[in-house]
């Protein structure tokens, strides 16, 4: 599956700062490390590598709803850690 492909080439290869798509802010990267598991795979499946509900809920092998449920989950911890002074990409 796509994150045991993701998992097995992160554990060989090991983090390459080249390999992201897009910088990743510290703090955001600080906060997602504290998240469930689940919550955290959601969030990184759906917004960072831009994947829908369906194929996110396809990688994890939970049902859609699930994936729908843990994704506002985990955005709400990550804006209630990060709080006011942190802005999110579209909120200039």
């Amino acid at each position: 599956s796509r994150v045991r492909h993701i998992k097995r080439t992160r554990h060989v290869a090991g983090p390459q700062a080249n390999d992201s798509p897009m910088p990743v802010d510290p703090a955001l990267a600080a906060v997602l490390a504290t998240l469930a598991p689940a919550q955290r795979t959601a969030i990184v499946l759906r917004f960072y590598l831009d994947m829908s509900v369906e194929a996110t809920s396809t990688a994890l092998r939970k049902r859609p709803g699930t994936v729908r449920a843990l994704t506002p989950q985990g955005i709400a911890r990550l804006r209630e850690a990060l709080g006011e002074t942190w802005q999110e990409v579209g909120d200039e």
